[in-house]
């Protein structure tokens, strides 16, 4: 699974950096109007986004069902939130434009040392996953453009 982990990585490494793939992914983030206006064919770039997703889902469906021995549609939800916190905690803001694979593979590493070690100490799921909501809260708030919030007075 590390094998296989690792050449996800540096493959989605490398096509966010050199190719043009990368650079209109990251441009669409930014800002989609201004990616549309540059002549860039978003919804062509967005089917092929969609589709490299849902092929590296179907991946890793694959490995950990090969590595739990069984497979179940309900297998992996504990998994969720700390995969939404690993984006999250690896710099990727939730609005898009900025983040990268490099930074979002720092941040797994950084949620499995915080999961690992809470499991060490003894805390239940049900109370991680009160602390990976905590994570996200947290996350969310300090990446939020304040500058765009509407202040009803």
């Amino acid at each position: 699974m590390i094998i296989v982990g690792g050449i996800v990585a540096a493959a989605g490494i490398w096509i966010q950096r050199y190719t043009a793939f990368g650079r209109y992914s990251t441009a669409i983030g930014a800002g989609e109007a201004a990616t549309v206006a540059s002549g860039v064919k978003v919804s062509r770039q967005k089917a092929t986004a969609y589709a490299l997703s849902g092929g590296l889902s179907a991946l890793a469906g694959v490995l950990l069902a090969g590595r739990m021995s069984s497979g179940s549609p309900t297998l992996a939800n504990e998994l969720l939130l700390p995969a939404i916190a690993a984006v999250v905690v690896g710099g990727t803001a939730i609005t898009g434009g900025a983040g990268g694979v490099g930074r979002t593979v720092l941040g797994a590493l950084i949620i499995a040392v915080v999961r690992v070690g809470m499991t060490f100490v003894g805390i239940n799921i049900f109370a991680q996953q009160v602390v990976f909501g905590l994570v996200l809260i947290v996350a969310v708030a300090i990446t939020i453009d304040r500058g765009k919030v509407l202040i009803v007075k």
